[in-house]
């Protein structure tokens, strides 16, 4: 119960809950309860089991069990030394729940009243939490509550004063009676007016402010609400007369519109003859003025508006003087506030609609981006980013039409609101975009979002910040938990048609698959479409034709694109494989890329306009050296003369080539431009090979990364693919990482050593273009590809014995796949200086493994999944080039190969490809591999 939080409470509640219905348990239970020294988690413990039998009509099996633990709880809570810890006060809640008001008022209320006296700063919080859950109405305690409270809400300690101001409103939310709440505000109002001293620090005044803000949510109903806002109302005009503290005044109107909030079917005169008054004050700054704004917002309904008519003039007023500054930001906040006042009076009164309609022009002139420019999304406060989120709904809800094109930059601003670094601003905008979302015409609308909050992304840093709080970005930054709750809000209405479901599912997998996002939370997709109420494989497949086409023509390699990849594999690689395979391996067979050499991609390595073959300027340098014509004595010049000019000539003639100052003749000229256009013409033909390659080998590298393990059908057609583009200089290093990887989709966790040097081997043997570690170079090939090959025939081919644990120890068809080129290399190249040895291994793990056989074609020990062509043709040649022993054994390999294509039942049918191998042998030289042929 410690941890707080909620689902783990109910599950925990689930697992004991059970215990309590057994009546002898329960009597020990209580009885345990009650005796001894009773601590708060025995406190704990035993107001959720009083719940428990209260809410199932359970009578206690003892009488003294609830009072035994109220005294504990005030012992230990309300009377305790140090500040009782959050988690406990929350867990007091079904005791508190459950007093009556006999047993507050005699047991719990006399020592709240005590401890409030003698230490609030550790008791204050503890008696705020008891007020909220007390299933009481506390109107006749308000009294004795308010004495104790006046001293604390001015206190010196900022926190004692934060509690009081909570306490007011935990005190106030549980009086039902119009007095009581007069009591409570009379009592603040007298010590913001000296009654308890003068209040001399402004944030005092701000603190009992506050607490009468907090006041306002009183449960007082009918004409008393109104009639205690209009208390407020009275007294709060003289605060505003006579303030002149920026801070007081910006607090005192906060507090007057929480309760102005009550003035639901009128609007008193006096607010309304009060607000260009107070406006006009000198006292009244910028933030001041804005404040009063919002503080008609609150009360302006379908029935005050036309109360709030004779405003209208001085509030487009106000929006004209404050938008000529619009660098002073917190003048374009005022603008904006009143704008929304506006556009809400212009919106609960069809007949203000004329006079706000000057407003269009001036402050709702979409085109001058007052409020949705980069300058006034980083710089406005809170508030102002508060009422740019009202601004937003407003317009995208009730005036689309007429904002047109402009709505771009409105959804612009929503969203920028929906990960700004404020707690609240967020909270807003996420209450604003699941409105809009979830009326008419919402799908489309979220659809534009999702398009913007992608947008927003890719030109945004993405940065993961400290503060818990703030989840937001800033300055042009993003947080990963600000963008995944903003795509989640989006995502949010259950109540669209599944194809729009599943359009928004669509156009969430960019955003949500963004690679900063993915690392704080893989699954976040997956999650969308949960809040969606879609299965997210459900969606894939639905929607497999439109992925496909996203992640094969479409496909572009950047990072989000690679991580979107790799979640579609993880989630739905039975609906994409069998179309994005295919296409795969098609774009990567492509034959310039074995046909561009090492000095190619070195020419394209260097800067275009710098020669990589400098013969011609190294030419040019020896002939202006002019060495040949040196003698060894001139009539002028003696030999060490002239090798001493010939040094001076030697180092000036560096320097100019240093420079890029060196001379050419005509000649060279004319050389040197045919052989910088060739490197220009090889330079272009590798970047247009190697994009291509680039593109779909991150598509590759993609979905062996999002899910290997449903790879291994492929193998068949991939690997020698990919065994093919190992030797490429371009795209061999990228080749041969990407099979090392294939390794995980047909090895055990176990066998990774040994599958991680089956793949290095294959790779030296297959001559991949990679860097090697020093540990490859350990050893000679020839060396390693029998190692392995001992190793492998060890794990697959069973020793001749009884044992049941011997028999079968073949791998997958794709496993055999995977070991196939480096049994090939080993049959064909014949290394070492005993063939007979590793024909004989090599020919029993293939004899092996060609016993397999499938219960169906998706089963990977089914024959189709055997190279079989290969095997025929690699198998002849070895009937045909051997004798003797390797020779028999080989026919009788050859044997079991064809009877793995014979179409019996487990095996598969032979292809064409396979039957004409086998009629062209029957004409080869050799007697001995046509008889092999014809059985």
């Amino acid at each position: 119960m410690a941890a707080n939080h909620k689902p783990f409470n109910r599950t925990v509640q689930n697992l004991i809950t059970p215990f309590w219905k057994d009546t002898t348990q329960l009597d020990t239970l209580c009885e345990t309860l009650t005796n001894g020294d009773i601590s708060i988690f025995r406190v704990i413990l035993g107001g959720h089991l009083l719940d428990f039998l209260m809410n199932n009509k359970i009578t206690p099996p003892s009488d003294k069990l609830k009072q035994v633990l109220t005294e504990s709880y005030v012992k230990n809570v309300l009377q305790s030394k140090i500040k009782p810890r959050i988690f406990v006060l929350e867990q007091c809640k079904p005791l508190v729940h459950g007093l009556s008001h006999e047993e507050f008022s005699s047991m719990v209320l006399p020592s709240a009243q005590k401890s409030i006296l003698r230490n609030p700063e550790v008791v204050l919080q503890a008696i705020a939490h008891l007020c909220a859950g007390l299933n009481l109405d506390l109107s006749k305690y308000v009294g004795e509550f308010s004495k104790a409270i006046t001293s604390p809400i001015h206190a010196k300690d900022d926190q004692v004063r934060e509690d009081s101001v909570v306490l007011c409103g935990s005190l106030a939310r549980q009086c039902s009676d119009s007095t009581a709440v007069t009591t409570l505000i009379k009592s603040l109002f007298d010590v913001y007016g000296g009654s308890d001293g003068k209040l001399t620090v402004t944030a005092w005044k701000v603190s009992v402010l506050e607490g009468l803000e907090a006041v306002s949510g009183h449960s007082v109903t009918g004409s008393g609400a109104y009639s205690l806002s209009e208390q407020v109302l009275e007294k709060m005009l003289k605060v505003l007369e006579t303030e002149s503290h920026e801070g007081s005044l910006v607090q005192a109107l906060s507090c007057l519109g929480a309760w102005a909030t009550k003035f639901t079917t009128d609007l008193p005169k006096k607010l309304i003859d009060f607000i260009p008054k107070g406006m006009s004050l000198k006292t009244s700054t910028t933030s001041v003025r804005a404040a009063y704004v919002r503080c008609l917002l609150g009360c302006i309904t379908t029935s005050t508006a036309v109360k709030a008519a004779p405003l209208i003039p001085h509030l487009l007023t106000c929006v004209i003087k404050a938008l000529s500054q619009t660098t002073q930001i917190p003048l374009v906040s005022e603008a904006l506030v009143t704008c929304v006042l506006l556009l809400k009076l212009s919106m609960s009164d069809v007949s203000l609609e004329q006079q706000v309609a000057p407003i269009w022009t001036t402050g709702l002139d979409l085109g001058k981006k007052y409020f949705t420019c980069e300058t006034f999304l980083n710089k406005a406060q809170e508030e102002g980013l508060i009422q740019l989120v009202a601004w937003c709904e407003i317009l995208l809800s009730q005036h689309l039409e007429k904002i047109g094109k402009e709505a771009a930059d409105v959804q612009h601003a929503l969203i920028w609101c929906l990960v700004c670094p404020h707690s609240k601003v967020r909270t807003a905008a996420q209450a604003s975009v699941k409105k809009l979302v979830s009326a008419l015409g919402g799908s489309q609308l979220a659809q534009d979002l999702l398009k913007t909050v992608t947008n927003m992304m890719e030109t945004s840093k993405i940065v993961k910040t400290e503060s818990q709080d703030d989840a937001g970005g800033g300055g042009g930054e993003l947080s990963p938990a600000g963008a995944a709750q903003a795509i989640t809000t989006i995502c949010s209405c259950r109540s669209l048609e599944v194809q729009q479901k599943q359009k928004l599912a669509i156009l969430a997998l960019q955003p949500a698959h963004h690679p900063v996002l993915v690392k704080e939370n893989k699954y976040l997709w997956e999650q969308v479409c949960h809040q969606l109420g879609l299965q997210a494989e459900a969606v894939i497949s639905a929607e497999s034709a439109r992925l496909v086409e996203m992640t094969t023509e479409q496909y572009t390699d950047t990072p989000t694109n690679q991580c979107m990849v790799q979640g579609l594999c993880r989630l739905g690689a039975k609906h994409l494989y069998s179309q994005l395979l295919p296409y795969i391996m098609e774009k990567l067979h492509d034959p310039h890329l074995l046909e561009i050499t090492p000095i190619d991609y070195e020419i394209y390595k260097t800067p275009e306009g710098t020669l990589h073959n400098n013969e011609v300027v190294e030419k040019a340098f020896e002939d202006q050296l002019n060495l040949k014509n040196v003698k060894k004595s001139t009539k002028v010049y003696s030999h060490k003369e002239q090798m001493i000019m010939l040094e001076e000539k030697k180092k000036e003639l560096e320097k100019k080539k240093r420079e890029g100052r060196l001379e050419l003749t005509p000649k060279q000229k004319e050389i040197m431009k045919a052989q910088m256009d060739k490197e220009n013409a090889i330079r272009e033909r590798v970047a247009t090979v190697l994009e291509n390659a680039q593109s779909i080998l991150s598509l590759l590298e993609a979905v062996v990364e999002g899910n290997v393990d449903d790879l291994s059908p492929y193998f068949l057609k991939l690997v020698p693919l990919l065994i093919w583009g190992m030797p490429s200089t371009l795209v061999g290093e990228r080749i041969c990482h990407i099979f090392l990887k294939l390794r995980h989709a047909v090895f055990d966790v176990d066998d990774d050593l040994f599958a991680e040097t089956l793949g290095r081997t294959t790779i030296r043997v297959s001559k991949g273009f990679i860097s090697n570690p020093l540990d490859w170079d350990g050893e000679t090939v020839e060396n390693a590809s029998l190692r392995v090959l001992k190793d492998l025939h060890v794990a697959t081919v069973p020793v001749k014995s009884s044992s049941e644990d011997d028999m079968e120890k073949y791998y997958t068809a794709p496993g055999f796949m995977y070991c196939y080129p480096l049994l090939e290399w080993i049959l064909r190249t014949r290394p070492g200086n005993d063939f007979d040895g590793l024909a004989s291994m090599s020919l029993a793990i293939i004899r092996e493994h060609m016993a397999m056989r499938g219960a169906d074609e998706q089963d990977l020990f089914h024959p189709k999944y055997l190279p079989r062509k290969q095997l025929l043709e690699l198998i002849i040649e070895i009937i045909s080039t051997s004798s003797g022993r390797t020779q028999m054994t080989a026919c009788a390999v050859l044997e079991d190969v064809c009877r793995c294509g014979s179409g019996e039942m487990g095996t598969d049918v032979a292809t064409p490809e396979e039957i004409n191998v086998l009629l062209e042998t029957l004409t080869a030289p050799a007697e001995s591999v046509r008889d092999a042929a014809l059985r």
